[in-house]
C-alpha cells in the first residue's frame, strides 16, 4: 500500500470512530497502533520495533514518558511524550 493510501485508510478509520473511542488505551489501540503499523511500516506487536513507555525525563524538575516509542537498531528513534509530574 502506498503511503498516501495508507494515510487515507488511517484517516477513514479515525472519522468513522472517533466518536466511540473513550479511553486512551482504545485511542492507542485503534488509531495509533494502526498509524504506526500501516502508515510508517513498523511491526507493532515486537519489541524488535517497538516498546511501551520509556522515560523520557528532560530535566530533574519535570519526568516524562514516552506512550510508544519506536525503536530503530533498540534506541529510540520517535514517540509522544507525556510529562507526568511538572513545577510549572
Amino acid at each position: 500500500m502506498e503511503f498516501e493510501e495508507a494515510v487515507k485508510s488511517v484517516a477513514a478509520k479515525v472519522a468513522d470512530l472517533k466518536d466511540s473511542i473513550e479511553t486512551e488505551e482504545a485511542t492507542k489501540t485503534a488509531f495509533i497502533m494502526p498509524f504506526i503499523g500501516q502508515v510508517l511500516g513498523y511491526d507493532v506487536n515486537t519489541l524488535d520495533s517497538s516498546t511501551q513507555k520509556r522515560n523520557a525525563n528532560v530535566s530533574q524538575s519535570m519526568t516524562s514518558t514516552v506512550s510508544m516509542p519506536l525503536l530503530r537498531k533498540f534506541e529510540v528513534k520517535s514517540g509522544e511524550s507525556k510529562a507526568e509530574n511538572s513545577n510549572k
